[in-house]
């Protein structure tokens, strides 16, 4: 996901000219024609479609085509691909438009899922100030849909003013006059000759329904169950958000008088995107979401001169590439690389630390428990040799071969149906839990050099969080289920019941700082709510009645149902991490306003009333690890001193702690009374009432990964893209 397809070569049977353009790519085909990347003899470039040499001998179809030019020339302007030159009498007839640099809405949707709902209204608002414009000028699109929209910096284009409708229609009559595209054409054009403007209205509230769940109103099939649907059947809108509902319910009226206007439609999308408050159009790219903003180049731009040897990439309507839907691919064993000797990875952060210790087990509120990456060379232990602390198998599955760094260290993985699930920096691996061998990989493809590797599943389904988007996979095959777009830079899932919620935060310029909490199903990805902070918020914790998370600091409990604030309490810190729910106490820990200190909080999960805390420092404390009367926090300090300390629930006094590594200690977790942590590459085993040593084995590398405990077995991931698995 997220690369542009590259341009096709010319083949033998493709014109080299066509009117005054030279033609030097192909852009695409369909029914009607070809197009392609063309260019003027001064060098502007332009898409020239060109039509079938079958339907040029067409009488009828010559004269529909000489009046769709003349009418595309009419719409010229803001948000359509203007008209620049065209030959409707050729041979073979021809128009060349301005080539928009942008992928088509159908594509973007497929590739990252459907919008969150305030994108879905900028959409709306810039396509019904589209139509505004063209029916003003007593043009009707009459096939406005996904593909025939373009997605650009600053704004949608429509496509295709009912020229390509003539190629990709469904004949729905014996004399093949209804043309368009069944599932987005109105009631009125699939039963009569009439196509106003309530037409292309009924067409946008369809698109509309689609950007914000990935599906037609009207399902899918064969063209004329569609059809019979569209004229008989209420559209399918229970995935729509609440926001949106309303306006596309308006717009997919059978009866076209009892639609609102265009302009009315705008007025109305414009002010649901500002709460109320009626704005203009954001032109910067703001009207996106991130993910599909990253890919999306700035409009105005020209392409390079096109070499078929060296594929180009940000040009044209996007379309996956081969392979990359993310598919299932078997992936071989990689060779074994040298380990340098255990420390901290270079560009760790205190606050990055602070808030990726405790991986996705931490934000959804299960405890500690973190994770990495492997494939099974090691192999799988005796039924010997299971003896606390020793080795039951390692796997180098996960080291990325074209990484350089493999910084691992905020990897997570989870288990579900017998599979170790690892997020490594570039894929997610899928390991036997027996003997580490890799079942699975899923690459889904980014823009950065590595994804943001977070984790977590729920029944059979894992969802991994990639930049902005999180992907559902069936977590036996890895086969992808669908994405949800967010409209940060990242995005961190937790799942409980049938509810996801993704925490979004953006790194960009423009929005650095600005944050989102989304609620989904979990079965569809489809959007329940959101809520947006202008304040970064780290993580989501899902535990009884609430949902836990924080703006800066201060510590918030929202309803799960709306996202409602419950409470919130404002610890004085400078900012929080993944909280930890246990006995009717949240646990979270904080950086202190001087930067330098952290705090670890304990407030009521009842009422927002801090209880107590207690301050480390010159140190960081990792997200916290409840153990019924016992609460426990890794303390990083920047001397050589890396401390474990359990605190008593109640009090927050110390009970005992342990120095356990000069450079680097993770976060803990705990099972029948033993604490699991690493420290310098170390995993300790300790009694949890006392700190006492049970046994301990080194990993002779550094982790940076909280271990993960499933069943009689302890998960460890290195830094350099290797996992073991202890027995317990």
């Amino acid at each position: 996901m997220g690369r542009v397809q590259p341009f096709a070569e010319l083949r033998a049977i493709d014109p080299e000219q066509v009117g005054p353009y030279r033609l030097v790519a192909r852009l695409g085909s369909g029914g009607m024609g070809s197009v392609y990347l063309g260019r003027s003899p001064s060098g502007r470039t332009v898409a020239v479609k060109v039509v079938r040499p079958d339907l040029a001998e067409e009488p009828g179809f010559r004269r529909r085509f000489a009046r769709e030019v003349a009418a595309a020339r009419r719409v010229n302007g803001a948000f359509t691909a203007g008209v620049v030159d065209a030959d409707p009498a050729g041979s073979p007839p021809w128009l060349a438009t301005e080539y928009v640099r942008g992928m088509a809405l159908g594509a973007a949707v497929e590739a990252y899922g459907p919008w969150p709902v305030h994108h879905v209204l900028w959409l709306g608002a810039g396509l019904a100030e589209v139509l505004n414009r063209i029916h003003a000028v007593g043009v009707v699109h009459r096939d406005l849909k996904p593909s025939n929209i373009l997605l650009a910096q600053d704004g949608p284009r429509v496509i295709d003013f009912g020229i390509s409708a003539v190629s990709e229609a469904t004949a729905l009559t014996q004399t093949g006059t209804m043309v368009g595209t069944p599932g987005y054409m109105s009631p009125e054009q699939l039963t009569g000759p009439r196509a106003d403007p309530a037409a292309d209205v009924f067409s946008l509230g369809a698109v509309l329904v689609y950007a914000a769940t990935g599906a037609a109103p009207f399902g899918t099939g064969a063209s004329h169950a569609v059809a019979y649907r569209t004229v008989h059947e209420p559209p399918a809108l229970e995935r729509v958000p609440p926001a949106l509902r309303g306006v596309v319910e308006a717009c997919l009226e059978k009866d076209p008088g009892r639609r609102p206007t265009a302009a009315r439609l705008m007025a109305e999308l414009l002010s649901r995107a500002e709460g109320g408050h009626v704005a203009a159009f954001p032109v910067d790219g703001g009207w996106l979401p991130q993910a599909v903003a990253r890919m999306v180049p700035q409009a105005g731009s020209t392409p390079p001169a096109f070499d078929p040897a060296e594929p180009t990439s940000g040009f044209g309507p996007w379309e996956p590439t081969p392979g990359a839907d993310g598919a299932a691919v078997p992936g071989p064993g990689t060779t074994a690389r040298g380990e340098p000797a255990a420390g901290r990875a270079t560009g760790t952060t205190r606050r990055r630390a602070l808030l990726g210790l405790a991986g996705a087990a931490a934000v959804a509120g299960i405890g500690a428990g973190g994770r990495l990456s492997g494939i099974g060379r090691g192999g799988a232990a005796s039924a010997a040799s299971r003896s606390a602390g020793t080795l039951r198998w390692k796997s180098y599955a996960v080291a990325d071969a074209d990484d350089e760094t493999s910084d691992n260290e905020a990897a997570t993985l989870t288990v579900v149906h017998g599979l170790l699930h690892v997020a490594g920096s570039r894929a997610l691996h899928a390991l036997s839990v027996d003997s580490g061998a890799k079942k699975w990989t899923y690459t889904p493809g980014h823009k950065r050099k590595s994804i943001n590797p977070a984790v977590v599943a729920a029944g059979d389904t894992v969802y991994l969080g990639v930049d902005g988007t999180v992907h559902a996979l069936r977590a036996a095959t890895g086969t992808k289920r669908w994405v949800q777009s967010t409209a940060g830079d990242y995005a961190s899932p937790t799942v409980r019941g049938e509810a996801l919620y993704t925490v979004s935060t953006a790194e960009s310029d423009e929005s650095k700082g600005r944050a989102w909490l989304y609620a989904a199903s979990a079965k569809t990805g489809a959007e329940k709510w959101s809520r947006e902070s202008e304040q970064d918020r780290s993580s989501v914790t899902a535990a009884g009645d609430s949902l836990y998370t924080s703006t800066d600091g201060v510590l918030l409990a929202l309803r799960p149902g709306t996202g409602d604030t419950r409470w919130q309490c404002d610890t004085g810190a400078d900012s929080l991490g993944a909280a930890t729910v246990d006995g009717g106490t949240v646990y979270v820990s904080g950086v202190a306003p001087n930067l330098t200190d952290s705090i670890l909080y304990a407030v009521s999960a009842a009422t927002g009333r801090k209880l107590w805390d207690t301050r480390g420092s010159g140190t960081f404390f990792s997200p916290p690890t409840a153990a019924g009367d016992t609460v426990l926090v890794s303390e990083m300090s920047g001397t050589e001193r890396n401390l474990l300390r359990a605190l008593d629930a109640k009090s927050g006094k110390v009970i005992w702690k342990r120095d356990l590594a000069t450079d680097y200690l993770t976060g803990s977790v705990v099972a029948d009374g033993t604490v699991y942590v690493v420290g310098d590459g170390v995993l300790h085993a300790l009694r949890a009432d006392t700190g006492g040593t049970v046994w301990q084995y080194a990993t002779r590398t550094a982790v940076h990964a909280t271990p993960l405990i499933a069943g009689d077995t302890v998960y460890l991931s290195t830094s350099t893209g290797k996992v073991y698995a202890i027995w317990i």
